[in-house]
């Protein structure tokens, strides 16, 4: 019971997009629902994005961000991968692939 009652408590703390991305800041990018992303916890694995919930610290105004992430199987081919293995892919395929990344230093 204390998992369901932790959850409706955060999910009554969420701020809308737009507000948190004004108080982030301009540079700030967010991976959109459901892109592919890269989580470096001991090494690397591939992941998708399930859910962002944009958030703020009440004491201290901070803004941050929870993002849900679900493993993707390596050996899995989805429905682009497909598409480039049989068209040969090209240069159009390579760029939609291409990973944004950021890095944050922690203090």
């Amino acid at each position: 019971m204390e998992a369901k009652e932790k959850l409706k408590e955060e999910a009554g703390k969420s701020l809308d997009s737009q507000l948190w991305h004004a108080c982030a800041g301009g540079m700030v990018q967010m991976p959109a629902v459901n892109s592919k992303v890269f989580y470096f916890p001991q090494g690397h694995a591939e992941h998708a994005v399930l859910a962002v919930k944009f958030m703020a610290d009440p004491e201290t105004d901070e803004v941050f961000a929870k993002i849900r992430l679900v493993p993707i199987n390596s050996n899995e081919l989805d429905l682009d991968d497909q598409e480039v293995a049989v068209n040969g892919g090209g240069e159009a395929a390579q760029d939609n692939n291409k990973p944004v990344s950021f890095a944050k230093t922690l203090t």
